[in-house]
């Protein structure tokens, strides 16, 4: 099935969707959605369904997992609410992003980004200001999955359908490596257990208000490791290295570096003040750190940058 239809049938109210939460079902059902189904109505063992999936809760997001990549189950749709903010400002805002997707344009400059990196060996990124930030390539990339044609057992996240995006999975080098100054505009984070969001909550709400509050705002890289985080020209780098991700996590290794397809999100229109997903798919460059596991993965967002090839 391809995703263009898939997303189709979502907007035309055509594809059943489950949450665990009542007040996203009845948020879906004043937009005019009527096909909405509460999480326990859900039948993980024998699904052999199309279905968009929004859990609000840890225990619903691995109820889904237990769906992955088993052959005859359900293709679904995810929108993780739990992994990012689960208050129902933040998922409302993220659910109008996603209905509002320019689908066929977007594919089309996802798939361009991702013969660009495939044709690459290193690039530059560079933003209006000036910041400069020159990235190696490594012959074998690991990619998030870009599907156009949809396979039975696979989720496919809102992440991944707007947004062209490497990581750094194997090691903190296994991709590419950055070095130089990368200025960006707002954060999101994402978390992927209890035990993370409760260890670095306060933590968390202290980095974003100071990133909020912020004129100027950029990364120092050297060697693929954050050396500095600068807001208003003061070395505020200790409201990362807070979290320990040295001790936990990668360090401050950059583990993703991903460009955004989604050109009807944009710089006048996004909401920093809201953690969500839809924000890393505006029209532009973020580089992430962390793996969500033990510590939060982190995006650097710039809503402006495209990248640019020197070999």
């Amino acid at each position: 099935m391809l995703l263009t239809d898939l997303y189709n049938e979502l907007l035309n109210n055509q594809l059943p969707i489950y949450s665990d939460s009542t007040q996203v079902l009845n948020l879906l059902d004043k937009r005019g959605f009527n096909n909405c189904h509460f999480s326990e109505n859900f039948d993980f063992i024998n699904s052999a369904t199309k279905a968009f999936v929004i859990p609000t809760s840890y225990e619903f997001q691995q109820q889904s997992n237990q769906l992955w990549q088993q052959k005859f189950a359900s293709i679904l749709l995810l929108f993780s609410a739990i992994k990012f903010d689960n208050n129902i400002t933040s998922i409302d805002y993220t659910l109008q992003q996603f209905f509002n997707l320019d689908l066929p344009d977007l594919l089309i400059k996802r798939q361009g980004f991702y013969t660009q990196i495939a044709n690459s060996s290193s690039l530059i990124i560079q933003s209006d200001d000036n910041n400069r930030l020159a990235v190696k390539l490594s012959e074998k990339l690991e990619t998030a999955n870009f599907d156009e044609i949809l396979k039975p057992g696979w989720q496919y996240s809102f992440a991944e359908i707007c947004e062209a995006s490497i990581v750094n999975i194997k090691h903190d080098k296994s991709s590419f490596c950055c070095d130089g100054r990368f200025s960006f505009d707002g954060v999101i984070y994402t978390i992927g257990n209890q035990a993370n969001r409760e260890r670095n909550h306060d933590r968390l709400i202290r980095l974003i208000a100071a990133i909020n509050n912020a004129s100027q705002k950029y990364l120092l890289i050297e060697d693929n490791q954050i050396r500095s985080l600068i807001l208003d020209d003061k070395d505020q780098t200790e409201l990362l290295t807070a979290m320990d991700y040295a001790a936990l996590e990668r360090g401050l290794a950059i583990t993703e570096l991903a460009f955004g397809c989604n050109t009807r999100l944009h710089y006048d229109n996004i909401n920093w003040q809201v953690n969500s997903v839809a924000n890393e798919g505006v029209y532009g460059t973020h580089l992430g750190i962390g793996m969500a596991n033990k510590c939060p993965h982190i995006d650097f967002i710039k809503a402006s940058i495209t990248p640019q090839n020197i070999s």
